[in-house]
């Protein structure tokens, strides 16, 4: 054949060959896009997620793209749109979208691009799945692999230092993808008074950056959360308590210094820290404010003083002069260098005349009682007793009219047969010619015990040392009292006597004592190891009577 018409074969092969080639891929991309639609029932919606994409600065949106092919029976109405994530079974609803809010209409042979303000950062770099659902229609869904974006919060939270403070570490995680923009701090979702760094700040990549956010949190179980501009956040529960129950429990106003108070005051079992008390305030009717003296006060509580949980602290000599402030409201405040919320108290300061009474009853004078009256140097004026009542009874007073001068003490001689009132609870009530009255309630004696000798201090033919004791129940005891222990106190010990080895037994039920008669207990202890200290023995009854006497041991062993 000759060349030329070689050459034109080549050529129109080539042609052919080329023209199938085109004719064939176009086949097959048609197969390969149509099989799906041959697939389908006919006359139905169906609708598809062409394009889906989610902005790495952008982690508070989405966007797609979704379609409804022409061969679709009608348009349809996408009524719902969630997520899931690659190792989370949850679904997460999107409510919100732009530019049109759901149901979105999609016409059919049409295409609609939604933007879905749904953040996904928590996501970030794992694979997340749109999925889309329509009225009358097939859904769709379409998985997007994103990248990864990591922002790590620690928080510290501690109450012994403050309860208006706590520290945050923001860390930018080392394999982010890109750098953060910190915007916002919210503590259960509001803002702190203030931070120790400004904001909006650059976190970049594997780095931390460390603040303060002033912030009360009292009482408050606090969450933390850090945002950035690119739509990334991180929380954390701080898992703490800065909760306290802190009472002033007593405040009493010196007997002999009108300038000095006492206040008392109690962290309870329940408070969640220590507290370091720092200012203690009087404050006065008309809002006039006084601080105390914390470095004069004992102890002392400037520049502060630690009360544990459950402990209580009595601030003795704080000084406030309150001579002439008499009879009137005060309010006590105590602060902490915490900040918690300061306590308050309000109490009333003492009237111009403070006297105390203290009755004395003698069973061996059961015919009268004498009531000790003492008038405080703390007093303005001198007292003038003029009745005492022994409950409902007027007494007679001996001497009858009793004055007692500022800062004086005496005793006054009361005319009452008490027999029968021995054991029984009673009242004693002065009253002056001011008006004023002091009572005390008191439970009258009934039981007389003595050790009427000096105990023997002896040994064994063997050498056992022991001590012979005497106890009396004297004849004007009511009753017959039950000896069950007998306690032997020196400088340095305390020992309670084995009742079963005493003579005659003390355990296991007593020794019983009538009234009138008296006792010698022979009592095993080895003395000789006090030689020439002091012994102070106390007797105790079933009853809860005691007696106590001091004695001295001898300086030597016979």
């Amino acid at each position: 054949m000759h060349a030329s018409n070689i050459k034109a074969v080549s050529t129109l092969t080539l042609i052919l060959l080329l023209l199938g080639s085109a004719i064939f891929g176009a086949f097959i991309s048609y197969v390969w896009v149509m099989a799906n639609f041959y697939l389908e029932p006919e006359n139905t919606v169906e609708l598809i997620i062409t394009e889906a994409s989610f902005p790495i600065d952008h982690a508070d949106y989405f966007n797609f793209t979704v379609m409804n092919p022409s061969h679709s029976l009608s348009s349809t109405n996408i009524t719902e749109i969630y997520l899931t994530a690659e190792g989370d079974t949850s679904i997460y609803d999107v409510t919100n979208t732009y530019p049109e809010e759901l149901p979105i209409l999609v016409e059919k042979g049409t295409s609609k691009t939604v933007k879905c303000l749904k953040n996904w950062g928590e996501f970030a770099g794992k694979s997340i799945t749109i999925h889309v659902s329509a009225m009358n229609a097939s859904g769709a869904i379409r998985t997007v692999n994103t990248e990864f974006v990591k922002l790590e919060l620690d928080v510290d939270f501690d109450a012994s230092i403050s309860c208006k403070q706590f520290n945050v570490t923001v860390t930018n995680h080392p394999t982010s993808a890109l750098n953060l923009t910190l915007t916002k701090v919210l503590v259960n979702q509001q803002t702190p008074e203030n931070t120790t760094i400004p904001l909006p700040m650059n976190l970049t990549v594997k780095n931390s950056v460390s603040f303060q956010c002033l912030f009360n949190w009292e009482n408050l179980n606090p969450v933390v959360r850090v945002e950035t501009a690119e739509g990334y956040y991180a929380e954390a529960a701080a898992n703490a308590t800065a909760s306290i129950l802190l009472l002033i429990t007593d405040v009493t106003f010196s007997e002999t210094n009108p300038n000095e108070i006492s206040i008392t005051i109690l962290n309870s079992e329940v408070s969640s820290t220590p507290v370091d008390i720092t200012n203690i305030v009087v404050a006065y009717s008309n809002g006039t404010e006084y601080y105390i003296n914390g470095y004069l006060s004992h102890p002392k509580f400037s520049p502060d003083y630690t009360l544990e949980v459950n402990e209580t602290v009595t601030f003795d000599h704080c000084v406030w002069n309150w001579t002439n402030y008499r009879h009137k409201d005060i309010t006590i405040t105590v602060y902490t260098k915490q900040g918690f919320t300061p306590v308050s108290k309000t109490v009333k300061t003492p009237p111009s005349i403070i006297f105390t009474t203290l009755p004395g009853f003698n069973l061996a004078s059961i015919g009268f009682f004498l009531v000790n009256v003492t008038n405080t140097a703390s007093s303005l004026q001198s007292i003038n007793v003029t009745r005492i009542k022994f409950n409902e009874t007027v007494t007679e007073m001996t001497p009858s009219f009793l004055e007692v001068p500022v800062g004086g003490k005496t005793w006054c001689n009361c005319t009452f047969n008490w027999l029968s009132f021995r054991g029984h609870n009673v009242n004693i009530t002065v009253y002056t010619a001011d008006g004023l009255n002091v009572s005390n309630s008191i439970v009258l004696p009934s039981i007389e015990l003595k050790i009427p000798k000096e105990p023997t201090f002896a040994k064994t033919a063997t050498g056992i040392p022991y001590v012979n004791i005497t106890v009396l129940n004297t004849i004007f005891s009511a009753k017959k009292v039950t000896i069950t222990q007998l306690v032997f106190e020196t400088q340095n010990t305390a020992d309670i006597i084995d009742g079963t080895l005493t003579i005659p037994n003390l355990e296991p039920d007593g020794y019983a004592l009538l009234a009138g008669t008296n006792t010698t207990i022979v009592c095993p202890w080895n003395w000789p190891l006090y030689l020439s200290q002091n012994l102070t023995i106390t007797v105790q009854t079933a009853d809860g009577y005691s007696i106590s006497e001091t004695f001295q041991i001898p300086e030597s062993t016979p």
